[in-house]
């Protein structure tokens, strides 16, 4: 790439959704819940921050600190890396942030985790 096409952009910032698999009941939540979550949140991804990655071949842990246990699931993670001027970034991420507070009510978790820039938020 010539120095003649490049541009200079903020930093880019790891951010990253997961969304899980399960209740906190340990009920599992249905494949077109699911679905619906994780096209809500690459469409909102995209608008946000340009575009999304979504893996699904994933097996995640989560002590559970109301049951006392480990709870097991097999979360679908969405991730993008972020180059936004800081007041665009930080009302994106505010956005974000209601997005996985909503996710967490209506599939019923304890909390719901964000990475954001290599900080970890669970969202209660």
């Amino acid at each position: 790439m010539s120095a003649e096409n490049e541009v200079e952009q903020p930093q880019a910032i790891l951010v990253i959704l997961i969304i899980p698999s399960h209740r906190k009941n340990e009920e599992e939540i249905s494949e077109k819940a699911r679905e619906k979550w994780r096209r809500d949140a690459q469409i909102l991804f995209a608008e946000l921050f340009g575009g999304s990655t979504a893996f699904e071949a994933v097996q995640g842990s989560f002590w559970s600190s109301e049951q006392e246990k480990v709870l097991w699931d097999f979360p679908i993670v969405i991730e993008a890396y972020v180059s936004l001027p800081d007041e665009q970034r930080n009302a994106a991420f505010e956005v974000l942030r209601d997005f996985a507070s909503k996710m967490r009510a209506k599939l019923d978790q304890e909390e719901v985790m964000l990475v954001i820039d290599n900080y970890t938020y669970f969202l209660k």
